[in-house]
């Protein structure tokens, strides 16, 4: 099975990176910034067409969206920013994967 793991790099990404490729998957890490995974593929988490793009391009049997903005003190300072990230993206990805 290919999957794509949104928010590749963080704990939660990470660690099912490692779970699904331990179990004989293919896995397609996709994050907003570049690390040092060169398998990595780098997308802008704000443009949903980059991320609609990349998943067309690849297309996965399984998009898992491990992103998220989760520092709680940002979130009640930046609400905007946190509505956007933790709620708008994901319900355009559903949309995305949908199609």
């Amino acid at each position: 099975m290919l999957i794509a793991v949104i928010g590749a790099s963080g704990f939660v990404g990470s660690n099912l990176i490692r779970y699904y490729i331990n179990n004989h998957h293919q896995v397609i890490p996709i994050n907003r910034l570049k690390t040092s995974d060169e398998t990595e593929i780098v997308v802008s988490f704000r443009d949903i067409t980059d991320i609609s793009r990349t998943l067309k391009h690849f297309k996965p049997d399984l998009v898992i969206n491990a992103a998220g903005y989760k520092d709680v003190v940002g979130c009640h300072n930046s609400p905007i920013q946190a509505l956007y990230s933790n709620v708008e993206i994901p319900a355009l990805l559903a949309i995305v994967c949908r199609d």
